[in-house]
């Protein structure tokens, strides 16, 4: 054959060649091993670390910075990110860059309560990493609450999520999801 593709070295004959069937099974085999190598590499970023799991209730002091600690069966969880004898933490397992996310979807507060501020934060290994604060002058609910961002892992980091709470009464937690997801590996 006279030429090959400059990415996947695919063999082609020329406008004036003419194929014979050992021409035709050589580009027909060179097809299949590009469509493999794609195929692999497409496998791969389907299969990245992921885990997503749900807060169970729990009662959330007034103006207390409380690990939320009551995480529980994962939604998903492909490498073993979540254990519930840390049901404090997802534990990261593969070096890497991760989307890590909490997402608040209610605050219940109790009868007469009203709150001022709610702040959520994301701690790597205890260290803050990204944090959102609302502020609703005496509300009796609180809107939902989205606090993600981008962190830089190594097997072992662990990753919690914080809330603070100021008003007056009690508050429980309801309804909140933990994720992180790979982006890339580490350079």
């Amino acid at each position: 054959m006279g030429g090959t593709t400059p990415i996947y070295s695919i063999p082609y004959p020329y406008i004036d060649e003419v194929m014979n069937a050992t021409m035709f099974q050589n580009f027909a085999n060179a097809v299949d091993t590009a469509i493999g190598t794609v195929q692999t590499a497409v496998n791969a970023n389907l299969d990245k670390p992921q885990v997503e799991v749900v807060a169970n209730s729990m009662a959330i002091p007034l103006a207390v910075q409380t690990t939320i600690n009551t995480w529980g069966t994962p939604k998903r969880d492909n490498t073993g990110m979540y254990s519930a004898a840390s049901p404090d933490r997802i534990t990261i397992q593969t070096a890497g860059i991760y989307m890590v996310q909490i997402t608040q979807n209610s605050l219940n507060l109790g009868g007469a309560s009203t709150q001022t501020s709610v702040l959520w934060e994301i701690y790597q290994n205890a260290i803050r990493q990204y944090g959102e604060r609302k502020n609703d002058v005496n509300s009796t609910s609180l809107p939902q609450t989205t606090v993600n961002g981008l962190i830089r892992c190594n097997p072992g980091d662990a990753i919690q999520v914080t809330v603070l709470w100021t008003g007056t009464g009690t508050a429980n937690l309801f309804l909140a999801n933990f994720a992180a997801h790979f982006v890339c590996p580490l350079v």
